[in-house]
């Protein structure tokens, strides 16, 4: 009887020590936050996760003003709950007023943002949108255009991602240009019997380098109007192709 206690016990303090070390790793998962819901972790390779998490005042870095500094993250309201949202302090205890949203990331991270730059079409750019539009059935009467210019992977040459509203009722594109080939990333197309995507808008945020391979993925804001959650969809991008990375 006595053996079998010490072996029950010994079972015990092995339970409590893996869950501890589990814990621990698992607060100690290289995490990019993007607005309150997107999370990007940056284990062996890129996972997302769109799930709201309550966080109570955890130590990150958070990039403001082109800069990464210190600071710390909390959540306000319940997960699921309009109110829901994610809020950064800095050092002092100050709220950080972002102009846009939120990224901030674990103090284990290290990462490289660049926020896009826009431009006009030139003349060449218009010809190939509208060639792909009318080749894949879409309409042809561009309401409103332009282009940032990246060089995603590093080779010297800089891939174009157009950003393009279509048609009367304003649908919207995101298209990527590698070399002369053009290609859809994302796209909302307007459905009058569809209040989802009436409200619904898409755009580009910020070109990072989120696990330090020298590869720039891509991120597609997507607003989805009033009371909903804004979501990030992450890009990586690989000989003229881009690929939406999943979530885990």
């Amino acid at each position: 009887m006595k053996r079998r206690n010490i072996i029950l016990i010994a079972f015990v303090l092995i339970y409590i020590i893996v869950s501890i070390v589990c814990g621990f790793l698992k607060s100690d998962r290289k995490t990019v936050y993007l607005g309150s819901y997107t999370k990007v972790y940056i284990d062996d390779g890129i996972k997302i996760n769109s799930k709201g998490e309550t966080i109570s005042n955890k130590k990150i870095k958070y990039y403001f003003n082109s800069t990464s500094k210190s600071g710390y993250l909390k959540s306000v309201g319940e997960v699921n709950n309009p109110e829901f949202h994610l809020e950064v302090r800095n050092e002092e205890g100050k709220i950080i007023d972002f102009l846009d949203d939120i990224i901030a990331y674990t103090t284990n991270v290290d990462i490289e943002i660049e926020k896009p730059s826009t431009m006009s079409l030139s003349q060449e750019d218009k010809d190939l949108i509208t060639n792909f539009l009318s080749n894949n059935g879409y309409d042809t009467n561009i309401k409103y255009s332009s282009k940032s210019k990246f060089d995603l992977d590093k080779d010297g040459k800089e891939e174009e991602i157009y950003s393009i509203n279509i048609g009367e009722q304003y649908s919207s594109l995101l298209l990527l240009r590698s070399g002369d080939s053009i290609s859809l990333i994302d796209s909302v197309i307007y459905n009058s019997e569809d209040e989802e995507e009436i409200n619904k808008n898409i755009l580009l945020y910020i070109y990072a380098d989120f696990d330090s391979d020298g590869v720039y993925e891509f991120v597609i804001k997507e607003n989805n109007g009033d009371n909903k959650p804004t979501y990030y969809n992450v890009y990586s991008y690989s000989e003229g192709i881009a690929t939406i990375i999943e979530e885990e």
